[in-house]
């Protein structure tokens, strides 16, 4: 049996690429370079990510970020659609 069903907000490791393509609940380590993110991609952070899916292309997902400027921001995805960074 697997252990990330038990304990899904384990560290994922470095994470350089699309945040849109993230489909797994965990708390990532975002390099610099990624895309979609808030601001500019020279900007590395941390990213805690909740991902569901209902069935079908009825993806779902909660994503924080906190990035080494300083700054947080929030999203969500609902059915496969995101909504704009909102800074908190």
């Amino acid at each position: 049996m697997s252990n990330l069903g038990l304990f899904p907000f384990m560290d994922r490791g470095l994470f350089k690429g699309d945040l849109n393509t993230i489909k797994e609940s965990g708390i990532y380590r975002l390099q610099e370079g990624s895309t979609n993110t808030p601001v500019s991609s020279e900007d590395w952070g941390v990213l805690v990510s909740f991902y569901t899916n209902f069935g079908g292309n009825q993806n779902s997902s909660i994503q924080i970020i906190s990035l080494s400027n300083g700054n947080y921001y929030i999203r969500r995805m609902w059915y496969g659609s995101w909504l704009a960074w909102v800074k908190i």
